[in-house]
């Protein structure tokens, strides 16, 4: 399939600032007891303090506070969306750039 022939079928800007967009996104929260965890000393919110829209960003933001039992927070999320094949497309500063994949 060429270029040309991709259409978009789902995106996030973070245009807003604020809560992350619960239509788009899912959070996993607490420690990964029912099998997703690595036994990590974070807990997992869906708090604005760990997961928010800022300045067009999506920020997830680690935290050193106790929690649930555990030392951090963190935030864990996944799309409301699954695709088989497609084109995937992600700018983020962890990389300070943008990368195409095709799955």
């Amino acid at each position: 399939m060429s270029n040309n022939e991709y259409y978009l079928v789902w995106e996030d800007t973070f245009s807003h600032g604020g809560p992350v967009d619960r239509y788009k996104w899912d959070f996993d929260t607490g420690t990964g007891g029912n099998g997703w965890g690595n036994q990590e000393a974070q807990y997992y919110t869906d708090r604005i303090e760990n997961a928010r829209y800022q300045g067009q960003r999506l920020i997830i933001e680690a935290r050193r506070e106790d929690y649930g039992g555990q030392r951090f927070t963190s935030a864990r999320l996944k799309s409301k969306h699954a695709w088989t094949y497609g084109r995937l497309q992600v700018c983020c500063e962890h990389f300070r750039s943008c990368f195409n994949d095709i799955f």
